[in-house]
């Protein structure tokens, strides 16, 4: 490829000096597969060998692309402004992975655009500050979960040791300056690579707009972008319902750090401390939910307790004030006022005898029991109704 081809997708706008860009890093020609390397599935014998099963994929983790100047092999784009590439990790994956993609951003043989040629998807992307297994710059990586049953010989191939392919190419639009924005753009792509005025010619990328798709390459235009061999990204399903969990120091670290767990050094002590958490934090659910109940029930009656009082209040000196008090009262203080308003009503209305006028009345605090008495002889005949005793 080479400057010819990085210049087919250059788009320029006005002489500002900056464009938009679309490619394929690299922009390969490649031509089709032998046929005997290509895998043909046996005729399913029911539906249910049709649906893949989680044990059908083998996961692998790559370095899609490095903040640094990728120059070497011929594309001259510089991807090493701070922020441009770490904030395009979420166009890399969808909502449920704390992206923005509608769909999932697919794994291609190449950069192949038959359906055949799909073979997995970005399940996950992480910014690393430490380049390590050969990476000279921070970067983002990527894990791919690749069907076992579509991409046999691509698997085996990643798992040879050495592996007999390792690179990964990542297609994407974005937007870009000319590093020098002084030069015509005709002899800007004519010097592309080279120095001038003691800095090279390139094409310096300022935003990601979108990704289209990640391909499996002999060789990617950045040449770091390769499988990785150490961490992870947490968990990952396994057999069964089994879970099992890969963390490489640093994030398990991180997490406790988070957490807010100590003495914590290996994944095993991590995934039994987030478990315990876990039964605890159910039962702080259960405990808030009878709370919750609890709270109801004071609020009624808090609330009835409040129209009581104000009736009360009303028939005393209906003050406006103390009414606004009662809204603010707490229950206590409820039971207070309600005493109190209770002596004043017994003040300004006091009981009165209905029969003799006398306001010296007590209320009793027991009612004694009259003793039954049987009725006179004279009483029990004149209570007998004739009509029970006719023939």
């Amino acid at each position: 490829m080479k400057t010819s081809e990085v210049i087919r997708n250059l788009q320029w706008q006005g002489t500002t000096g900056s464009g938009r860009i679309s490619m394929r890093m690299p922009v390969e020609r490649v031509g089709q597969e032998p046929r005997v390397e290509r895998m043909q599935l046996q005729p399913a014998q029911n539906r249910d060998d049709l649906i893949p099963q989680e044990g059908d994929y083998v996961r692998f983790r790559f370095r899609a692309i490095s903040q640094r100047y990728l120059g070497e092999s011929g594309y001259f784009l510089d991807f090493s402004r701070p922020g441009v590439l770490q904030n395009s990790i979420p166009l890399m994956l969808i909502p449920s992975r704390g992206g923005s993609r509608r769909v999932p951003l697919k794994f291609h043989r190449n950069h192949s655009r038959a359906v055949q040629d799909v073979i997995g998807w970005v399940d996950a992307a992480e910014w690393n500050e430490d380049p390590g297994d050969g990476q000279s710059a921070p970067g983002i990586n990527i894990e791919v979960p690749i069907d076992l049953m579509l991409a046999p010989l691509e698997i085996r191939r990643l798992l040879s040791n050495p592996p007999l392919v390792d690179s990964v190419s990542i297609s994407f639009y974005g937007n870009f300056e000319k590093s020098h924005r002084d030069m015509d753009d005709w002899k800007f792509i004519e010097m592309l690579g080279r120095n001038v005025d003691g800095e090279i010619v390139r094409i310096i990328v300022t935003e990601i707009t979108d990704y289209d798709h990640v391909g499996l390459v002999y060789e990617g235009a950045d040449e770091e972008a390769d499988v990785l061999t150490s961490g992870s990204f947490g968990l990952q399903q396994s057999r069964g319902d089994e879970m099992e969990l890969k963390l490489d120091a640093k994030t398990v670290s991180a997490l406790c750090l988070a957490l807010g767990l100590d003495g914590i050094t290996n994944p095993q002590e991590l995934l039994e401390s987030v478990q315990a958490l876990a039964e605890a934090n159910a039962e702080l659910l259960k405990e808030n939910t009878t709370l919750h109940v609890r709270a109801n029930a004071y609020q009624t009656l808090l609330a009835t307790k409040r129209d009581s009082l104000k009736s009360l209040i009303a028939k005393v000196d209906n003050s406006s004030a103390m009414l606004r008090i009662v809204d603010l009262a707490d229950f206590e203080t409820l039971l207070e006022l309600e005493t109190e308003y209770g002596a004043k009503l017994e003040d300004k209305f006091p009981m009165k005898c209905q029969h003799c006028g006398s306001t010296s009345l007590e209320r009793r605090s027991s009612i004694e029991v009259q003793p039954k008495q049987e009725p006179a002889a004279g009483d029990r005949a004149a209570n007998i109704n004739p009509a029970n005793f006719r023939a």
